[in-house]
Formats: structure tokens, C-alpha cells, sequence
């Protein structure tokens, strides 16, 4: 498949590293998923990855109804809320992978 988008674009070469760097994050996002997540004291799924800090939180109505999730990275919670507690934890490793890659 890359051969194909090389030959297009010109650039054999550089359509085999875009592919490797798209199944290196791939690689990457499925292992952050399936981590062994720590449990804080208040119940709360985190991890500690190369010096960041990630804490998932579901969020609950005052009766006790659950009814989404949210992230904090490194302390600062996530703008978005989240349906599923997997849909947090993909958007977490896009925030992870930025901050690596700016550092």
C-alpha cells in the first residue's frame, strides 16, 4: 500500500516512514489502553507514564448515577466529557503523545 502512495507522491521512502510511524503509534495506543492501570484511594484509574501523570474519573450525578468520564494529564482536567471510559483513555494518549512530542 505504501508503494502505491509513494509512487504517486514521489516519494517511496518517505510513504514507508509515514506507514511505520502510523503503525508505531497504532502499536503504541493499544498498549496504552490495555496497561495495568493503578487505583488511587478514591477509586480512580491511573497511570504514571514517562514522568506524566494520567487519572481517568467517571462521573456521577448526586442519586449516584453514573453518566460519563473524564481525564486529568498531569493535573489539569480534560475539557471534553467522555461516554465510554475508553474514549477518555484514546483522547489521554493523544494528549500524551503531543506532550512527547514537544519535548
Amino acid at each position: 500500500m505504501c508503494v502505491c502512495a509513494g509512487k504517486m507522491q514521489g516519494d517511496i521512502e518517505g510513504a514507508k516512514k509515514r506507514e511505520q510511524a502510523f503503525k508505531s503509534r497504532q502499536s503504541r495506543e493499544r498498549s496504552f489502553v490495555t496497561r495495568q492501570w493503578q487505583t488511587s484511594r478514591n477509586g480512580n484509574s491511573y497511570l504514571r507514564i514517562k514522568g506524566h501523570t494520567i487519572v481517568l474519573f467517571e462521573l456521577s450525578r448526586e442519586d449516584g448515577t453514573k453518566y460519563g468520564w473524564k481525564y486529568a494529564f498531569d493535573k489539569h482536567f480534560s475539557r471534553y466529557q467522555y461516554a465510554t471510559k475508553e474514549e477518555a483513555m484514546r483522547d489521554a494518549f493523544d494528549e500524551l503523545e503531543a506532550e512527547l512530542a514537544n519535548n
